[in-house]
């Protein structure tokens, strides 16, 4: 029916040496390892606990450590045994070794891969069809679609600065509070004589 994606949290921040630092832990709890949840070092085999418990969950259809609360979740991680009851018997080695408290005990990324040729019914890489015929037909039709039209952004106009008016002191005689505009104009005054006439 199609390819099928699980979330299973964040293994490394991108911008962090570490998960854990000042009380504040990055990851999903329920996915997160016994270092991450006890402020140790993230390593390699912090993802390998994770896919351990992606593989659990994808196989039982729960968290391997049970569900509730963030704490009680983090303290069984830490101090108790993933439950396997309910996940297929070749599947144990591989999930209980990833699932392993101490990281130096669990498997690296190449006996990963091994563990799964060794237990997988079929190859694991098959042909080019090995996509479901339905994907494999939208993605051919989505290819052969013509590129987008790549529209440049539409320019917006410069906002006009406003011209600068020389302040020039008014011509004499005009009082500059006199008003100007079509059809005003700015009449002469006539200065007071010095002395009064006799």
């Amino acid at each position: 029916d199609g390819p099928r994606v699980i979330d299973f949290g964040i293994a490394r921040a991108a911008d962090a040496t570490s998960l854990t630092g000042s009380g504040v832990s990055v990851g999903t709890p329920a996915f997160m390892a016994p270092e991450q949840a006890s402020a140790g070092t993230v390593t390699a085999s912090t993802d390998i606990f994770a896919l351990g418990q992606i593989v659990a969950y994808a196989a039982i259809g729960a968290p391997a450590y049970g569900e509730g609360s963030s704490h009680a979740v983090l303290y069984r991680i830490v101090h108790e045994d993933p439950d396997l009851s309910a996940l297929p018997e070749e599947l144990r080695p591989l999930v209980s070794r990833c699932l392993s408290r101490d990281p130096a005990d669990r498997p690296t990324l190449t006996e990963v891969i091994q563990m799964c040729h060794d237990i997988a019914p079929t190859p694991l890489r098959q042909g080019e069809d090995w996509l479901p015929q339905a994907v494999a037909g939208s993605i051919t039709e989505r290819l052969q679609l013509p590129e987008p039209a790549k529209t440049p952004p539409p320019q917006t106009a410069a906002t006009p600065t406003p011209t600068e008016v020389s302040a020039q002191p008014p011509a004499q005689g005009v009082s500059p509070y006199a008003p100007t505009g079509l059809g005003v104009a700015a009449a002469p005054t006539q200065s007071a004589p010095a002395t009064p006439p006799h």
